[in-house]
C-alpha cells in the first residue's frame, strides 16, 4: 500500500508519501517528503500551481491513496476560502487519477501517532523522528508524513480486522 499524504496550505504545501513494507521493526517506509513554497500570488495562479504539484506527485509516486489533512482554523473567512480552493484542487488530482481520499483531522492524526489528541507539535515532530530516523524538516512535510502515517495505520488496521 502506498499513500500519498498532503499538509494543504495557503503559502506552503507539504506532501509525503509512504510504502507498506514487510518489516516486523519498521512497518512503514517514507519515499519521499518535501514541503513546496507557492510562489503565486493570485488565487487563480495559486490553485493551478497546487494542482500541478498534487498532479505531478501523483504520476511520480502512484499511490493507492490519498491522505489530506483536513481540519484547522484559518483567522479570517477569506483564509477559508483560499484554503477551501487549495484542498479542492488536491482533490481533484486525486479523483483524475482515480484515487480514493481519506480526510484526517490534526487531532486525529496526533492521536494515531502518539496517543493523545493534544499532543504538541513537538511531540509529533520526535515521534516521526524516533520511528523514521529522519533529519530535520520542515514542519509541513512532517505533518504531510503524519496524515499518510496516521491514514496507513487505520487502512492496514480495517483491511487486517477480524
Amino acid at each position: 500500500m502506498r499513500i500519498l499524504g498532503v499538509d494543504p496550505g495557503i503559502h506552503r504545501i507539504g506532501l509525503s508519501v509512504i510504502e507498506k513494507v514487510h518489516s516486523p521493526t519498521h512497518p512503514w517506509d517514507i519515499l519521499r517528503w518535501q514541503t513546496h513554497e507557492l510562489q503565486s500570488q493570485t488565487l487563480e495562479q495559486t490553485l493551478m500551481e497546487v494542482h500541478e504539484i498534487a498532479r505531478t506527485w501523483v504520476q511520480l509516486h502512484s499511490p493507492h491513496l490519498v491522505a489530506v489533512e483536513w481540519g484547522g482554523y484559518p483567522r479570517s473567512s477569506q483564509q477559508s476560502l483560499r484554503m477551501g480552493c487549495v484542498i479542492g484542487v488536491v482533490l481533484l488530482a486525486a479523483v483524475q487519477s482515480h484515487l480514493p481520499i481519506r480526510f484526517f483531522s490534526p487531532k486525529t492524526v496526533k492521536l494515531a501517532l502518539t496517543g493523545y489528541g493534544n499532543s504538541s507539535k513537538q511531540d509529533i515532530r520526535h515521534a516521526l523522528f524516533r520511528q523514521f530516523e529522519i533529519q530535520d524538516s520542515h514542519v509541513d512535510a512532517l505533518d504531510a508524513i503524519g496524515v499518510a502515517l496516521a491514514c496507513g495505520l487505520k487502512e492496514y488496521a480495517y483491511a487486517h480486522r477480524d
